[in-house]
């Protein structure tokens, strides 16, 4: 895949663990790529060869990866992060007749999910209906790496406190990060056919499964608790992450695993792998 090293691209979201991961892979897989950063709130970390830019001006025909999402607040700011600001990255890509337009998106998409998933669904709308070459990528709940989300928190709760909780009929699909990301790149590689991909861990596990499997993979002894409704929204950081984390997702990967060669690893080898 080597062989188109000189490849433009304009990424956006590069401060936020995923982006920044498939930037350090990209560079890996294309060492002679000309690289653009969209400049964020966060600070991004100054990189050889890498240019980091703060507007949304894109080089004619790059590669664009817009991996920018806001996903833990108000509907109004998910509006403006992922819906709007979308929107703008779209009608920059188009202008530059970017080749290539990657959506990062989500399993947990629609109104169903709340805002943030509503939010993402619209802007899966607009990236479909740009007349952009296009892939989007919706990953399940990703764990490992440099996360410190979502189920990675969960692993540091349950390897440091002997209770945990577990809210009961809620499933997950964790995703180790090393097999998100080699989807990822795998799928900027290819040319673009308007697919849309759908990334999750192999097996559909219950919550309480999740807890159950870090327990057991560390060698921790905990006790579960289930987390009634009404608390689990009195812990939640965002309104809508509730709804997100019970909403019904598809979890169906069977075309990553035919176009993307996407074979994730189970969750307890994850587990084990973060252990060494």
């Amino acid at each position: 895949m080597n062989s188109e090293n000189a490849r433009s691209f304009f990424i956006t979201g590069a401060s936020g663990f995923l982006g920044a991961s498939i930037v350090s892979a990209l560079r890996k897989e294309f060492p002679a790529a000309r690289m653009e950063l969209l400049q964020h709130r966060r600070p991004l970390p100054k990189l050889a060869d890498v240019r980091i830019v703060s507007t949304v001006t894109i080089a004619k025909g790059a590669t664009v990866i817009h991996a920018a999402a806001a996903t833990h607040a108000s509907q109004k700011v998910y509006v403006e992060s992922n819906v709007v600001f979308t929107l703008r990255v779209v009608q920059a890509a188009c202008a530059a007749r970017a080749s290539h337009f990657v959506y990062i998106s989500t399993a947990a998409l629609g109104a169903d999910c709340g805002s943030y998933g509503a939010s993402k669904a619209e802007a899966e709308k607009i990236v479909r209906e740009s007349g952009l070459p296009f892939t989007i990528i919706r990953p399940s709940e990703i764990y490992g790496g440099a996360s410190n989300e979502g189920i990675s928190k969960l692993i540091s709760l349950v390897r440091r406190f002997p209770i945990a909780p577990y809210i009961p009929r809620t499933v997950l699909a964790p995703l180790y990060a090393d097999d998100a990301i080699q989807a990822i790149v795998r799928a900027v590689t290819l040319s673009p056919q308007n697919k849309t991909y759908i990334l999750a861990g192999p097996s559909v596990l219950s919550f309480r499964e999740v807890v159950e499997t870090i327990a057991s993979t560390f060698g921790e002894r905990v006790l579960l608790f289930p987390l009634p409704l009404f608390l689990s929204f009195l812990f939640a950081t965002a309104s809508d992450q509730v709804c997100r984390l019970k909403c019904a997702k598809n979890y169906d990967n069977s075309l990553a695993q035919e176009d993307l060669s996407f074979h994730p690893r189970s969750f307890r080898e994850g587990l084990r792998t973060l252990s060494l």
